[in-house]
């Protein structure tokens, strides 16, 4: 919408909002409040109040009518003459459906009896009859969003609740899997052990009965995958414990000398 730009000359007026002093604009037989003056009552900082005010409408200036809002110049005796935003009674009771702010709901109830002037009861005024609809549609409104809220904010909980334990579960089993790998790591290690011993066992008793056999050491190698050397340990350490018989001694050779020496005897 685009505001209409006029001058007022009017003084304004005051009144108390819950201990708060408001000037009060009176233009065309109605009531008025500067965009800085609501924003006061709503509970904004005193130099935040206009801004943070204009901001609100800004968000929601759609909703607002040139009969609720518009921009005027008003006179004052520091500033002189200034372009300023005002709001009328309904149009404050919009800022205050608007304002997330805890003095909203007050500032309502406030607007409509101070600047609506609402001094009977909702059926002898269909206007004020139609502010207290807004008022009650708006509770209710705030009632839902606000057990909603809770909730949401309960079932985040369980959620979260659930999550943890998820991961408390998921934590153990990775710890029991680590666990369990440790173990089949150590069992394939033990049992890896065991092959080899046997291996050797069977190599060390292959080779024993293929000497016994009179097997030469040539052919129990191939036969046991060992080495000629090998074998010759195995049986070495064979016959040192009794299991094989010990070789024969070697004869004994005369020597050159010694049948020289006998021969001229």
């Amino acid at each position: 919408m685009t505001a209409t730009t006029e001058t007022t000359g009017t003084l304004p007026t005051l009144a108390e909002f819950h201990g708060t002093s408001i000037s009060i604009i009176e233009r065309d037989g109605q009531k008025w409040l500067t965009a800085e003056q609501a924003g006061r009552a709503l509970g904004y900082s005193a130099d935040l109040a206009r801004i943070s005010t204009i901001k609100l409408y800004n968000r929601h200036e759609e909703e607002f009518t040139d009969a609720e809002t518009c921009v005027v110049k008003l006179t004052t005796g520091s500033r002189g003459e200034q372009r300023t935003r005002i709001f009328s009674a309904t149009g404050c009771i919009k800022l205050g459906f608007f304002a997330n702010t805890r003095q909203s709901k007050k500032f309502r109830h406030w607007a409509s009896e101070v600047l609506a002037n609402r001094q009977t009861t909702p059926e002898e005024h269909p206007a004020n009859a139609l502010i207290v609809k807004m008022w009650a549609q708006v509770d209710t409104l705030h009632a839902q969003i606000t057990e909603r809220d809770a909730q949401i904010t309960r079932l985040l909980a369980e959620q979260q609740q659930t999550l943890l334990a998820q991961s408390y579960q998921i934590n153990h089993l990775q710890g029991q899997l680590i666990g369990s790998k440790d173990k089949q790591i150590d069992l394939m290690a033990s049992v890896q052990r065991l092959k080899t011993m046997r291996e050797k066992r069977d190599a060390h008793d292959t080779a024993v009965r293929m000497a016994r056999e009179g097997k030469g050491n040539i052919e129990i190698a191939a036969a046991i995958n060992r080495t000629p050397n090998h074998v010759r340990q195995i049986l070495f350490q064979a016959r040192a414990a009794g299991v094989l018989p010990p070789l024969p001694a070697a004869p004994m050779v005369a020597s050159p000398q010694a049948t020289l020496f006998t021969e001229a005897a």
